[in-house]
């Protein structure tokens, strides 16, 4: 079963459900949004009705509960349980002026007697009091509704009588079968009920805003004056503040200009005096890096003089040494000469 109900112009809610479960599309702009499952344990009997910028549906559950919820919130608003004895069926929701109501059929299992029963969630006393003198019907009844907001019809049909209620935005309730009246003219009674209402609400609603627009006025012109002098006011204490605030920033100006040149000399004197004392620690320094850098090349030279003797002490030393070499290289050679003779000769 697909229904759809529309919330605006631009958007909408489509109901089906699968088995026992519930879902929902969301439409925004051109398309549906994907499906959100709204209940797993869907049994029968769905109803839904606009309210409060969203969707609520009841329905019946597999464990014969009924259940108010609305698709902003997954969580169960109402819970009403089968008593004793009793089976729920066919939950029918619509609104009564700014109210939500939510009508149901409450069967007897043993006798097998209906009885129509009322529920206003969100208003402290729950049921309709006039519901409750309904009689109980011995065939099920079927329960529909017509009409808008400012006069709502309730229409009970059954194989025994036709019942038609008119339900004002007050939560007042006029049988409207007791006189003889058809469906149809019911609900042509309810739509002349309703112009009536509407017309009283726009008479009730123009006295309002004459009234509002006079009174509108006449604190106008009275908030006008008053903001006149506390900007007369709020202007003498701006020149007076103005002047104020000018002599003090020529004082201080003036003030300011002597301080600056006081702290400038004072500032010209530190920076000559560090100046000074650097110059003279540079030339100090400078001074004696000179000193040590004229050292240090007298020391060089000596060493440089000192490196050359030793290199002549070292030449001459090596060159002793490979005369020697030489002179006992030829000792050598002739010990040996010598040994070779004296073993031919032996």
């Amino acid at each position: 079963m697909y229904s759809y109900y529309e919330l605006s112009p631009s958007s909408g809610v489509l109901l089906y459900n699968i088995h026992h479960q519930l879902y929902a599309r969301i439409r925004t702009g051109g398309g549906f949004a994907r499906p959100l499952l709204l209940a797993n344990d869907y049994h029968t009997d769905l109803s839904a009705v606009p309210y409060a910028h969203t969707l609520y549906y009841a329905y019946t559950n597999e464990q014969n509960t009924l259940l108010l919820k609305n698709i902003q919130s997954l969580q169960t608003l109402y819970t009403i349980p089968s008593p004793t004895g009793h089976l729920l069926t066919a939950p029918l929701l619509t609104g009564a002026g700014d109210h939500l109501l939510l009508l149901y059929i409450s069967e007897n299992t043993s006798d097998h007697t209906y009885r129509i029963a009322s529920l206003l969630p969100f208003r402290s006393e729950r049921q309709l009091p006039e519901w409750n003198h309904l009689p109980l019907f011995h065939t099920k009844p079927t329960l529909s509704v017509s009409g808008t907001n400012a006069c709502r019809i309730i229409s009970i049909q059954s194989p025994e009588c036709d019942r038609y209620y008119l339900i004002r935005p007050e939560l007042t309730i006029t049988e409207l079968s007791e006189g003889g009246m058809t469906k149809e003219q019911a609900e042509h009674y309810a739509q002349q009920k309703s112009s009536l209402y509407i017309a009283a609400m726009e008479e009730e609603y123009a006295r309002k805003l004459a009234a509002m627009e006079k009174e509108y006025a006449g604190n106008l012109n009275t908030k006008e004056e008053e903001y006149k002098r506390k900007l007369a006011v709020m202007e003498a204490e701006y020149i007076q503040k103005r002047t104020t605030l000018e002599a003090e920033a020529n004082n201080t100006l003036e003030l300011s200009k002597a301080e600056y040149v006081k702290k400038l000399e004072t500032m010209e004197t530190e920076h000559n005096k560090k100046l000074a004392a650097a110059e003279a620690d540079y030339t100090e320094k400078l001074t004696s890096m000179e000193a040590e850098n004229k050292a240090q090349q007298e020391q060089l030279q000596k060493l440089s003089k000192e490196i050359s003797r030793n290199k002549a002490i070292i030449q001459s030393a090596s060159d002793q040494y490979n005369e020697l070499m030489k002179v006992a290289g030829a000792y050598k050679e002739e010990a040996l000469r010598r040994h070779s003779r004296n073993r031919k000769n032996s």
